[in-house]
């Protein structure tokens, strides 16, 4: 867009004779609705984070190993039911406020729906998934689950008494981690055996298992 925007200020500035300027100018405010709309179609309007259709064209999309965060808030139908939907969107905003930034750096972060989010790590931050890596990667990853949770936990201990009781029942987190390379050896290689169709674990059944570990999660709280 700023190449073609560029290429018409210099033909005016020149007074070149070919009547082209306005032509570009018009062009790149054209590639520029379509990037905004593209982009904008991405995010959640309540939250501001990525949306539903962008985490599932990421799910499609992903081709390296990765950790994928399911977090949920804790009994926000109460949450609503008691203090409305208006408080209970402002509860929203504010931990996706939190959750980005707390990974942001890290990851992509989406609202699939409702009060549940999902954080997607980015592309090199675990560069591989074996057994002597495990350790690191759950200590990395319980690190920011744990900030997740004080930050929250602050919300409540600070502010008035509405505050206090809308943050009151925190957030329930799970990840699991996703290894690309064996999904892609084993489906290559061996798509067609039975023990192919048991072992292999797509991005997706490693989203089941985060999800499942969150709802674990909410259980103890």
């Amino acid at each position: 867009t700023s190449l073609f925007i560029s290429f018409g200020v210099l033909i005016r500035i020149m007074r070149i004779t070919v009547n082209a300027d306005w032509l570009f100018i018009t062009f790149s405010y054209f590639i520029f609705l379509i990037y905004f709309k593209d982009n904008y179609l991405k995010i959640d309007s309540t939250t501001k984070l990525l949306n539903r259709m962008a985490f599932d064209n990421k799910m499609k999309a992903v081709r390296y190993s990765t950790a994928i965060i399911v977090i949920d808030v804790n009994n926000f139908k109460l949450i609503n039911d008691t203090f409305g939907h208006r408080k209970g969107d402002r509860t929203l905003r504010k931990i996706a406020e939190i959750i980005f930034s707390i990974y942001n750096k890290i990851g992509f972060c989406y609202r699939i729906g409702g009060d549940e989010f999902c954080v997607i790590l980015k592309k090199d931050v675990l560069t591989r998934i074996d057994d002597s890596d495990n350790d690191d990667i759950d200590s990395m990853l319980n690190e920011y689950i744990n900030k997740l949770n004080e930050e929250v936990l602050k919300l409540y201990k600070e502010g008035d008494e509405d505050k206090r009781q809308l943050f009151k029942y925190g957030v329930a987190q799970g990840y699991e981690l996703y290894d690309y390379q064996y999904e892609f050896t084993l489906s290559t290689y061996i798509e067609s055996s039975e023990e192919a169709s048991n072992k292999v674990v797509t991005i997706y059944d490693v989203f089941e298992r985060a999800d499942q570990k969150m709802y674990e999660d909410k259980a103890r709280k």
